[in-house]
């Protein structure tokens, strides 16, 4: 496996932590004439006066009926192109401080959380250890940063230091693995299976062991901003200074 890495101008100043506080700017719509794309996007700006619990956005989420969904320090919002729906502990949240978001297959959206335990929404209703014991069995206690589901359809996390857990709601195929330092970031190969990016490092799993492989690239970044794109062909994270795409 290579890295490949695609530069981009990321300004060091906006990027002041893994987890980039910023007010939440929504685009709109596009200027879609040739030779317009220079100009700025038609936007509206979303703060607190509009029904946001707190102008600090960690991360944002379309899911698969067009709802754009947030992650705040002041719980998950849910909008629908009008109005905030704001999701804290009374209603179910593990913690306030959602830092990633995610959708799998089963239309569950999971709520990545500082506290590191797990809860999703599904159909109305949040989900937590209370009302499914299996996601009260384990917790990173760093909080979970990263998310991909593999091709049986079990879902994966990455802590933010030293953690990955592999969650089989439809089976008995639970694991947590513990490493003693590193950002752990999990991503979705080209044929489905999960693959870890931690400190400068990619591992691999098989015959029930987690191997290293080789990303042939001096420059693989040991703090991960972003684990995955998924707008992108094959798995690629962010880091400071820009994008790097893993191919087989």
């Amino acid at each position: 496996m290579t890295v490949v890495a695609c530069w981009l101008k990321l300004l060091r100043s906006s990027l002041s932590s893994s987890f980039c506080r910023l007010s939440l700017l929504l685009l709109l719509s596009m200027v879609g004439e040739q030779g317009l794309w220079a100009q700025d996007p038609v936007h509206r700006r979303y703060t607190v006066a509009d029904g946001l619990p707190s102008n600090t956005i960690y991360c944002a989420l379309q899911d698969r009926d067009g709802f754009m969904w947030f992650g705040t320090d002041a719980g998950a919002v849910r909008f629908d192109g009008r109005t905030f729906r704001t999701y804290a502990l009374k209603d179910g949240l593990s913690d306030i401080e959602v830092i990633n978001l995610a959708q799998d297959s089963q239309g569950r959206v999971w709520f990545l959380t500082l506290n590191g335990k797990l809860c999703f929404y599904l159909d109305g209703t949040i989900y937590n250890e209370r009302t499914v014991p299996d996601l009260g069995r384990f917790q990173c206690k760093s909080g979970w940063q990263s998310f991909a589901e593999d091709k049986h359809g079990r879902v994966w996390f990455g802590g933010v230091r030293n953690d990955v857990l592999r969650l089989d709601l439809r089976g008995d195929a639970d694991s947590l693995w513990h490493w003693n330092k590193g950002e752990m970031s999990v991503l979705r190969d080209e044929q489905g299976e999960v693959l870890i990016s931690r400190s400068q490092q990619i591992l691999v799993r098989a015959n029930d062991v987690w191997n290293e492989i080789p990303t042939g690239h001096k420059n693989y970044p040991n703090s991960v901003i972003h684990p995955a794109l998924r707008q992108m062909d094959r798995p690629s994270i962010i880091d400071f200074t820009g994008v790097f795409e893993l191919q087989n």
